[in-house]
């Protein structure tokens, strides 16, 4: 525990070096993502399901802006720690457990989700006139926050065992693409084919963003999505610890 604790304290004294440059990038991207997605894409679609786009979309922002913000930080991080060999020699020489090192890394990511998330809340919020109470903020964040650790375990396993720059350009490249286009955060299902829609549901990233959306705009709590996703990134977490422990041995 110790030791998750100076690892979280040492990313800390290292983002207050870059405080201004990161709270920049976290400011406008959710404002990039309105721009950029929501306001075309309203010129377009107009309504969805008798609610204006707009309002429609704003889930799709703050979970877009949310996930890519905890995935590219815990890949960045990872990838850092097994490319860098003067950076693994001093990890391999600590008396720092793989464990530790894993928990801490995929806790700051999450971190740095979370803000993110605060920042596209307020912002979007205040763009579409939308006020939440406080127990719908709470709710809000309880229901995105299983699609931030998945965001952050995923940037874990593909930052440690993709180490060509390239191919971790192109990887990351997909990833946001497939989850900002094909997850009907802002491209409505309806304009999905039958069969792509039967099986991408499938998928419990799906199921917890289907969720965040009913909560959203629709005020419905759904539990059980948010259960499956954790399970699975439980499951992923446990296979890239043991995988990254035999990388070191060898």
């Amino acid at each position: 525990m110790r030791s998750i604790f100076i690892i979280l304290k040492k990313e800390f004294f290292s983002f207050r070096k870059n405080f201004i440059g990161k709270l920049s990038l976290w400011f406008f991207f959710p404002l990039i993502l309105f721009a950029v997605l929501g306001l075309p894409l309203y010129k377009l679609v107009n309504e969805v399901n008798g609610l204006n786009y707009l309002h429609w979309a704003a889930p799709g922002i703050w979970m877009a802006s949310a996930f890519i913000t905890t995935y590219i930080t815990s890949f960045q991080r990872n990838n850092y720690l097994v490319t860098t060999s003067h950076v693994l020699e001093v990890f391999l020489k600590a008396p720092v457990s793989i464990w530790s090192m894993q928990t801490a890394m995929t806790l700051w990511a999450v971190f740095s989700g979370m803000v993110q998330l605060l920042l596209a809340l307020l912002l979007i919020g205040l763009i579409n006139h939308e006020i939440y109470t406080p127990v719908k903020w709470i709710e809000i964040y309880v229901s995105i926050l299983p699609i931030i650790i998945f965001a952050a375990v995923l940037g874990n396993f593909f930052g440690t065992w993709v180490r060509n720059s390239i191919n971790a350009t192109y990887l990351n490249t997909v990833i946001i693409i497939l989850f900002v286009f094909s997850t009907g955060i802002f491209i409505p299902f309806t304009y999905f084919p039958d069969s792509f829609i039967s099986a991408i549901q499938l998928l419990p990233i799906i199921q917890s963003i289907n969720a965040v959306q009913d909560l959203a705009i629709y005020s419905k709590i759904g539990l059980s999505s948010a259960f499956i996703l954790m399970v699975f990134t439980a499951f992923l977490f446990l296979i890239n610890g043991i995988l990254f422990q035999k990388l070191i041995r060898r």
